[in-house]
């Protein structure tokens, strides 16, 4: 029996693929962002966006954006090294939030529950 390249496993062959188009962060390009300050400087004239979201967080305390196609609206504060939001859209409202934010490359990450909750990635795009 002889050996051809069908007989590598294709589950092999994809992790090897990732290892290329997904490197590492290196711990250097993650910053926790833990203060107001930091939080308006990189965000200014900024535009987050994910999938079905785009925003624009501005320091007066105003987001304003779109989500799956209706305005997004609502307010934000510091709470401690905490962002706290509160979201309308269409004919919703969220309750407030107050998220954990981390900066990863170009990437901002909220976590929700001050920390402990499910995370949103968002592309920081100025």
């Amino acid at each position: 029996m002889s050996l051809s390249h069908h007989t590598v496993p294709h589950g092999l062959c994809a992790l090897a693929c990732l290892a290329f188009l997904s490197p590492p962060a290196e711990a250097s390009d993650t910053h926790t962002i833990s203060n107001r300050n930091d939080f308006v400087a990189l965000v200014a004239g900024a535009q987050l966006s994910a999938l079905g979201v785009t925003m624009r967080i501005d320091g007066d305390g105003r987001i304003r954006g779109e989500m799956l196609g209706t305005g997004l609206s609502g307010r934000w504060h510091w709470r401690d090294d905490l962002f706290c939001r509160q979201l309308s859209w269409g004919d919703r409202r969220s309750k407030e939030e107050c998220q954990t934010v981390t900066l990863i490359s170009q990437t901002l990450r909220f976590t929700s529950d001050a920390g402990e909750g499910q995370s949103k990635d968002f592309w920081l795009r100025r």
